[in-house]
């Protein structure tokens, strides 16, 4: 019986031992849980972007609003594609252009910091719910998970907002021009195919290519064959190989045209092209709603054999032509410095005799206000006589006669465009080493310091990088830069109005920078901005 006794007692004791360790492990296993849902939004930059060392996966969605597109087949293209992206990824947005030199025009960036698993709940009346996303959010999230959902789902907004903006401004456009497809993938590829780690590449667009060299619009759809095609893209430069687009993911957002490619024959003509054109990359067609077809301008003719050698003389005389225009560049340039030098002086010249004509308008003003106070003194003197008159004329048209003269208004960026320019800046995609470059951009500021879009230009003369297959992505990130920027007026004297429009030009530095060893890795980013005034 004291056996017994003694071995339920010991069974007690191990069991009072227990159950401490069981809630220890409980506890420790819910607060691993929390940090590695709730712990992210301290790894994350100011865009979302987790800051460890290995490269993310990238993303890059291309938009094409060169022809007419209805609203609602985009108003959820962002939050579609997100669903689609794993934790880490940053996606970069960019629309096709109607500008053969700066075939793509930057719209923004976006960084998913988190899994769509993470936005589940384990709880029974979920369990049938689809996919969640930011309308749905559960309420049984961990507080710091959900402020991190909460800041992409307003950065996605914005970034959707500023798609439906362009799109908007574009869809209206008929007869449709020349819009280069082609041009703005080729672009995108380069820079994707560079990249380290796992890249996917977004395509919104009716896959309809519209130039003078090639015209899926102008071609019946019976020749729409790639071999056909083949030569005239070899004789526009080398043809990227299959191994360059290995690994890499396109999904495209195919929308169809009715009588167009929206018939299944065609529609199996165009898309089997594209799968050749993009050979070596995971190509998936993912097919939208059909929208109607739209009249577009002819742009492609069809090229005899003498129309071929022709073209071809005319492509050598062309190529001979601009060696001899870069030969000469170097003294341009020089000559180029001195008339801007002379201009300047010019210009110092004029800017002085204006303020001598200025003083010597004060001391007129100054005499005849002296004269007028004299006579008003003497006046007061004399008895007032007492009389009714009628005006002439409205007080309004007679101030209205009044000329007002236009001037040069200083304009100051504002603070929080400078505050960026001050601080080292990745251009592009932050992955991508571009060298070193100084890029000048020549902008027009409008009355309401605004500047005006289709006055921004790059001055090429002004212009080089070291690495010259990167300039026109270093040209559209500076460009990009200057589209955004807002100056603060300062208001002119009264009588004066601001000139409509002013120009200006500013000279963007970028250079390479390396950290780690014994292996560096290597960077591109700008470092300073230089603002040229009075620069005509």
């Amino acid at each position: 019986m004291d056996t017994f006794t003694n071995r339920m007692h010991g069974r007690g004791g191990g069991a009072r031992f227990l159950i401490p360790v069981a809630l220890v492990v409980a506890v420790t296993a819910v607060m691993v849980l929390l940090v590695d849902r709730g712990g992210t939004a301290l790894e994350l930059d100011e865009d979302l972007c987790r800051t460890a060392a290995t490269p993310p996966a990238g993303a890059t969605l291309l938009v094409d609003f060169q022809k007419p597109v209805h609203p609602a087949s985009y108003a959820t293209l962002l939050r579609d594609i997100s669903l689609d992206l794993s934790a880490g990824t940053e996606l970069r947005a960019f629309a096709l252009t109607s500008d053969r030199g700066s075939p793509r025009q930057f719209l923004g960036r976006l960084c998913k910091p988190y899994d769509n698993a993470d936005l589940s709940v384990d709880m029974a009346k979920d369990a049938e719910r689809a996919q969640r996303d930011c309308d749905d959010l559960p309420a049984q999230m961990p507080p710091e998970l959900r402020d991190v959902a909460m800041r992409f789902c307003d950065r996605r907004a914005a970034l959707q907002r500023r798609i439906d903006r362009v799109g908007g401004a574009t869809r209206t456009r008929e007869p449709v021009g020349e819009a280069e497809l082609m041009e703005a993938l080729d672009a995108t590829l380069l820079e994707v195919a560079v990249v380290p780690g796992p890249q996917a590449l977004y395509l919104f667009s009716d896959m309809l290519q519209h130039a003078d060299w090639y015209s899926h619009v102008d071609l019946d759809w019976n020749a729409w064959r790639y071999e056909d095609f083949l030569p005239l893209r070899q004789a526009r430069g080398p043809v990227p190989g299959a191994s360059d687009r290995a690994g890499v993911r396109v999904p495209i957002l195919y929308v169809p045209r009715t009588e167009l490619t929206d018939p299944r024959r065609p529609r199996q003509a165009h898309q089997a092209f594209w799968r050749a054109y993009l050979a070596g990359a995971d190509v998936e067609f993912r097919d939208q709603p059909a929208l109607p077809v739209y009249a577009a301008v002819p742009v492609m003719r069809t090229l005899r054999d003498a129309e071929s050698a022709a073209r071809e003389r005319e492509t050598l005389e062309r190529q001979r032509l601009e060696a001899e225009r870069e030969l000469a560049r170097i003294a341009l340039e020089t000559e180029a410095i001195e008339t801007e030098r002379r201009e300047g002086a010019r210009l110092a010249e004029r800017r002085d005799a204006m303020q001598e004509e200025l003083r010597r308008q004060e001391d007129v003003l100054k005499r005849e206000l002296a004269r007028l106070r004299a006579e008003v003194v003497e006046l007061d003197a004399e008895p007032v006589e007492t009389e009714t008159y009628e005006p002439v004329g409205p007080v309004e048209e007679t101030a209205a006669a009044v000329p007002e003269t236009l001037v040069a208004c200083d304009f100051e960026l504002q603070p929080e465009f400078r505050a960026l320019l001050e601080s080292e800046r990745y251009p592009g995609n932050r992955r991508v080493n571009y060298g070193d470059a100084t890029i000048t951009v020549r902008y027009v500021i409008d009355a309401d310091g605004g500047t005006v879009d289709e006055d921004i230009a790059v001055v090429s003369e002004r212009s080089v990088a070291n690495k010259p297959e990167y300039f026109s992505v270093l040209s559209e990130d500076t460009v990009g830069v200057v589209r955004d920027w807002t100056f603060t007026v300062e208001a002119p004297d009264t009588g004066q109005t601001c000139r409509p429009a002013q120009t200006r030009m500013a000279t963007f530095t970028y250079r390479q920078k390396c950290v780690g060893r014994p292996m560096p890795s290597c960077r591109t980013v700008q470092s300073g901005v230089s603002f040229l005034e009075g620069a005509g």
